[in-house]
């Protein structure tokens, strides 16, 4: 499931994000750094995700992978914060 949506994104700007389902869905989407996803389902892991260059491996919760190389997904929020970014 994708459809686009308006997000506040780290540095507070309107951005569009994807909507996704399950964390597979990040792993299979190519990302360019700066790219927004909201993850919907499952409930546990909901959230919003932001494209960015780290070195922190996929953990499954907070760093997932993306199908770009040297691109990983990062929760938005705790962290990955305008003050403190991945």
């Amino acid at each position: 499931m994708k459809a686009a949506l308006n997000v506040l994104g780290v540095l507070g700007q309107a951005v569009k994000a994807s909507k996704l389902t399950g964390y597979a869905a990040l792993r299979n989407r190519p990302a360019t750094v700066g790219d927004v996803a909201e993850l919907t389902t499952p409930p546990a892991a909901a959230g919003t995700f932001t494209a960015t260059t780290t070195s922190a491996l996929d953990n499954g919760g907070t760093v997932i992978a993306s199908a770009t190389p040297g691109v990983m997904w990062v929760r938005d929020g705790v962290y990955n914060t305008a003050l403190a970014p991945m």
